[in-house]
């Protein structure tokens, strides 16, 4: 894996992301999105809230068991929730558009439409007390998918607002019910 090419994904998309959009529209396929972002920046989110667990209680048995299968649930929460929130994504184009999209296309839509969730999922995991920041910097999320729906899904100016802020809401609020939903089934298990 190149994380030199990962981090500069990232930072194109939230530093530039009409840029960034344009050169996913020439060149993004949602095999490389998945196998040289998403999956990546996934594990890395579940690897930061690892070492913050194992950091901030210890280097006990129990606390390296609980950070390994919080790390997972993590991780897996993710990548439930892009995969939910593509198919909710792409329900909602094909209603709100009435146009047939590619399903990759969505998907990749949504899976670097993430990019402001997994970044922070990534910091909220070694730094857990900065949640008042996180609550906030997650609506740059509405710039991101703003820009997106213009280039890759060519959606039209007087529409873009109301398919934003409808996508923003999913792409924020999937990542955070899957993750509660992991984690009482998690309870439930053990």
């Amino acid at each position: 894996m190149d994380y030199k090419k990962l981090f500069a994904t990232v930072q194109e998309l939230i530093a530039h992301p009409a840029k960034a959009w344009l050169q996913v529209l020439h060149k993004g396929t949602k095999r490389e999105m998945l196998g040289e972002f998403l999956y990546p920046l996934a594990i890395l989110c579940g690897t930061a809230l690892f070492l913050g667990r194992v950091f901030n209680n210890g280097l006990g048995w129990d606390s390296f068991y609980t950070s390994t299968i919080s790390a997972a649930l993590c991780t897996f929460s993710l990548l439930i929730a892009y995969k939910i929130s593509a198919y909710a994504i792409a329900f909602f184009t094909k209603k709100y558009t009435s146009k047939d999209f590619r399903r990759e296309t969505i998907e990749v839509f949504t899976g670097y439409s993430m990019v402001v969730v997994l970044c922070l999922n990534l910091c909220l995991g070694l730094f857990p007390e900065f949640r008042i920041l996180a609550f906030i910097a997650q609506f740059y999320t509405l710039k991101i998918v703003w820009d997106g729906a213009a280039v890759l899904i060519k959606i039209n100016e007087e529409r873009r607002l109301i398919y934003t802020m409808v996508v923003s809401l999913i792409l924020i609020v999937m990542p955070f019910v899957v993750n509660k939903i992991m984690g009482a089934l998690s309870l439930l298990i053990s």
